[in-house]
């Protein structure tokens, strides 16, 4: 199978110049046999006018992929069983869903459209979940799922809402806290969604932060009251949203968070006047709640419990740094667990099991994080995201078999396609940070591509001033790569193109003079 070969460093552009297709045209005239044949037309047989040219068939570009934009920062995260989550998270571009069906690998969702940013998510089912968003113009709305992610609907909220927190029991079920017209609000769905309804809370009610539900029927709510809305306070229902009822006043506390593993056991979060974290729970329902003590250090402002006695708590400490808080009595104590190393801040939690948690928040590289642990914050392993490239720098083709090469939130990745461009697949470059510039293919599932050590060096001028020349190659259609040796001196290479018997790359050595490189 043979590979067309372009110029080094050439960039074809179809978009915008015009090209014309060769048609097939008519057969030709009696007159012009006659004339090829060598023989003379009869008297009178006058050659015809020549038909009118037919025009190119028209062709249409599509969209054949579109690449999730790079996420910064991982904001939220809600699993509907121990292997099924969703997260929200900030991009580059605005905000990005991301999903996992084995806990473990996690992949982009499509936003609906007239989306501007996403925020808290619940599922109440592996399949069905529940996210707050903003929509264009700045409007409160909801969005759902009932198909674990592969495709999300925007919901209608009452007009003037502000939504703060959502909780959804099961797949139909869900509470979200919030206000109207400034008045501390809930409203319930018993639709998976499609519709959502104010419930009565009793007066005075200033705001409603966070909403938990542990069945059905039975749901906690925290939020603040008074003039300067400092005074925590939780409300409960027993039946499911018809009523809620004001359970404690707390005084001079704000609640933010609260989790109910269980209709009888539930632990909130908030902060005390001096700026303390506080942290409550309640073994009955919410007829009485008590004060707990935070572990040392710990300004944690998520939390999630996988049953009644396990909890974790997020947030940062003094310096700055993540911090995990885990209990294994129910709040009678906190102590810190470890943080994951590989993330900088953790945002959100969620715990589908006593011991099973996701945390999502950033990497030290400046890039959305999500991380799990499977033994209540002892150890921690970083999940795979989907790759989001910044941008495709080359793209070439053997057949049906094309390769593109590009700059990732990782470093350089690839996407390589089978069926002419229609689906792809990504896959992480190993080694060092590369900056991949052009790829050729001389056979369907043989590839090589060109990078550079220094991203921004290459980018500039194609070459570097330091460090060294580099080149990979594939033998199995993208699935992996691996570097190949160069010759001494050969210190940025810019471009590439292949023949089934060789192979010509161009560059620049460490005596800032031009190279070529043949592999035959």
């Amino acid at each position: 199978m043979l590979a067309t070969a372009s110029t080094l460093g050439l960039a074809l552009s179809l978009a915008g110049s015009t090209s014309t297709t060769a048609l097939a045209g008519p057969p030709p005239s009696a007159h012009a046999a006659l004339e090829q044949a060598g023989l003379a037309a009869p008297a009178g047989l006058a050659p015809p006018e020549a038909p009118a040219a037919r025009p190119a068939a028209a062709r249409n570009w599509r969209v054949a992929a579109v690449f999730p934009a790079v996420s910064t920062a991982v904001n939220y995260v809600a699993c509907g069983s121990a292997g099924h989550c969703q997260a929200t998270a900030s991009t580059i571009s605005g905000s990005g869903l991301l999903g996992t069906a084995n806990g473990t690998t996690w992949t982009a969702e499509p936003v609906p459209a007239g989306i501007e940013s996403l925020g808290p998510v619940s599922c109440g089912s592996a399949a069905s979940c529940q996210v707050i968003a903003v929509a264009d113009g700045g409007t409160l709305a909801m969005i759902g799922t009932s198909n674990g992610g592969k495709s999300w609907v925007r919901e209608t909220l009452p007009s003037a809402t502000t939504v703060t927190g959502v909780s959804c029991w099961s797949a139909a079920r869900c509470q979200a806290s919030g206000s109207l017209q400034d008045a501390g609000a809930v409203f319930g769905t018993v639709d998976g969604g499609k519709t959502w309804t104010r419930e009565s809370l009793p007066a005075g009610v200033d705001s409603m932060y966070a909403v938990s539900c542990a069945s059905a029927a039975d749901c906690q709510a925290v939020g603040a009251a008074g003039p300067n809305e400092n005074a925590g306070e939780i409300y409960g229902t027993t039946n499911g949203g018809a009523t809620w009822a004001a359970e404690d006043n707390l005084g001079a506390t704000t609640l933010y968070a609260i989790s109910c593993p269980a209709t009888a056991d539930c632990q909130a979060l908030g902060q005390t006047g001096s700026g303390q974290v506080a942290s409550y729970s309640t073994a009955d329902a919410g007829k009485a709640w008590t004060a707990q003590a935070m572990a040392p250090g710990a300004a944690t402002t998520a939390l999630s419990c996988g049953s009644p006695a396990r909890c974790l708590a997020v947030g940062q400490n003094a310096a700055g740094a993540p911090v995990v808080a885990a209990t294994a009595n129910g709040g009678k104590t906190w102590t810190t667990a470890t943080a994951p190393s590989q993330m900088t801040a953790i945002d959100a939690v969620s715990c589908a099991a006593p011991a099973g948690c996701q945390v999502a928040g950033e990497a030290a590289t400046g890039i959305g994080a999500l991380a799990r642990t499977g033994n209540a914050g002892r150890s921690w392993s970083g999940q795979a995201l989907p790759i989001e490239f910044y941008a495709i720098n080359r793209l070439a083709c053997a057949g049906r078999d094309c390769q593109a090469v590009g700059d990732s939130a990782y470093g350089s990745a690839t996407e390589s396609s089978a069926d002419d461009g229609l689906t792809w697949r990504a896959t992480k470059v190993s080694g060092p940070a590369r900056s991949l510039k052009a790829v050729a293919c001389p056979t369907a599932t043989h590839c090589l591509a060109v990078a550079c050590q220094s991203t921004t060096r290459c980018l500039a001028v194609g070459e570097t001033t330091s460090g060294a020349g580099d080149m990979l190659i594939t033998s199995n259609a993208g699935r992996s790569w691996s570097a190949q040796s160069l010759p001494s001196g050969v210190t940025g290479l810019s471009a590439i193109s292949c023949t089934p018997s060789c192979c010509l790359a161009a560059g620049i050595n460490n005596q800032d003079e031009a190279v070529i490189l043949r592999l035959a």
